[in-house]
């Protein structure tokens, strides 16, 4: 057994005019690399990329590592996983029975920040949890800034950059496959955007 580790590999390309046009290499699979990069390497790229920026991320692995990865190659290698995590999400049994086990209220928290892409400048990056937490000890309204609440047992986020209206369309879809129903039992935080609440009242209801 070899332990592969941080790894990304420089080789030589041909093409097969009858086979696939992208090409390939059979031991890929069995070393466990994709597009010539480890396992690790991939997950590396994805919780650094999807903290700061691609150009930062290049310059951190090649100063902190001596890996040289393009840009370009870190924003793909992210996308990629993003779009296999958000397909994973929706089916992952294990998710609603942890949330049916946790201990605490049901919340839900949604929220917006702005990102600036490259397609049409600054948009909206929407973003939303379901998670459980604790009830903490009463308080006077006066003390509730300056009270701690227990952290969250199990939080489930999900986010988009989309309108209001196909951002808030799996939300009861998440609700049902996590057990949750439209009651008033579900405490929604968030703050005075309008788009917030009218989604709110049209996928959650009572709250």
């Amino acid at each position: 057994t070899t332990s592969i580790g941080l790894i990304k590999l420089s080789r030589h390309w041909f093409k097969c005019r009858n086979g696939d046009e992208n090409g390939g290499y059979l031991v890929d699979q069995t070393l466990g690399l994709e597009s010539g990069f480890s396992r690790l390497l991939q997950k590396q790229l994805c919780l650094v990329g999807a903290d700061i920026s691609f150009a930062k991320t290049r310059r951190w692995f090649n100063d902190l590592k001596g890996v040289q990865i393009g840009e370009e190659t870190i924003r793909l290698c992210c996308e990629r996983h993003g779009a296999q995590m958000a397909a994973w999400q929706l089916t992952d049994d294990g998710t609603a029975a942890r949330f049916a086990q946790a201990e605490g209220d049901v919340e839900f928290f949604v929220d917006a920040g702005k990102v600036n892409t490259r397609e049409a400048g600054w948009k909206d990056l929407k973003i939303a949890s379901f998670q459980r937490r604790p009830r903490a000890e009463s308080a006077q309204p006066e003390a509730w800034c300056d009270r701690e609440l227990p952290r969250p047992t199990l939080r489930i986020a999900f986010a988009s950059i989309a309108p209001a209206k196909r951002f808030r369309r799996p939300w009861r879809r998440w609700a049902s496959r996590l057990g949750i129903r439209r009651t008033r039992s579900i405490h929604v935080l968030g703050d005075g955007a309008s788009w917030l609440w009218r989604s709110v009242e049209a996928a959650v209801g009572q709250c």
